[in-house]
C-alpha cells in the first residue's frame, strides 16, 4: 500500500511537471524565434547571415517541437500509470479525472459546471501543436527566402 501511494505521488508530480513544460517550452521558443526573426530581418543584416540565422532558428523551433511532443508522450504515460494505480486503490479512494476528455464528459453529463468561456471543449495541446507546426513552417519559408536572396 505504501509503495503504491509513493508511486502515485511520483507519477502525479511527473504529470504536473510535464504539463508545465508543455506550456512553458513553446512560450519561450516562440519568444526566442520572434526575436531571432526580428534581428535577422533588421536593416543592414547581410543576406548570408540572415539565411544562416533563419535556418538555425528553423532547426531550433523544430527541435523544441519534438521536445514538446516527447513531454506529451511522457505525460500521457504517467497519466496511464495514475489510472492503473487508482484501479488498484479503488476500494480505498475515489477516482480522479486526469484526462481532459474525461472532465469534458463530466461537464456534458452535468456532474461538473465550470464558469467562464466554454473553450474547455478544445484540446489545448492540439492547438499548441498546430501553432508550433505553423511557426516552424513559416520560419522555414523565411529561411528559404533568405537563402534565395543570399544566392541572387
Amino acid at each position: 500500500m505504501t509503495v503504491l501511494l509513493a508511486q502515485y505521488r511520483e507519477c502525479s508530480a511527473a504529470h504536473i511537471h510535464f504539463m508545465t513544460l508543455i506550456w512553458q517550452v513553446p512560450a519561450v521558443t516562440v519568444a526566442i524565434s520572434g526575436a531571432l526573426v526580428a534581428v535577422t530581418y533588421a536593416y543592414n543584416v547581410p543576406d548570408g547571415v540572415r539565411a544562416i540565422a533563419a535556418l538555425m532558428g528553423t532547426f531550433f523551433l523544430f527541435a523544441m517541437m519534438l521536445a514538446v511532443e516527447r513531454y506529451r508522450m511522457f505525460q500521457l504515460r504517467r497519466r496511464r500509470d495514475l489510472a492503473e494505480i487508482e484501479e488498484r486503490l479503488a476500494p480505498l479512494a475515489r477516482h480522479i479525472a486526469w484526462d481532459g476528455s474525461e472532465i469534458v464528459a463530466e461537464i456534458r453529463r452535468g456532474e461538473f459546471r465550470p464558469s467562464g468561456v466554454y473553450l474547455y471543449r478544445w484540446e489545448g495541446f492540439k492547438v499548441l501543436r498546430a501553432f508550433m507546426f505553423l511557426a516552424t513552417v513559416m520560419l522555414l519559408l523565411l529561411a528559404m527566402f533568405a537563402v534565395v536572396d543570399a544566392l541572387s
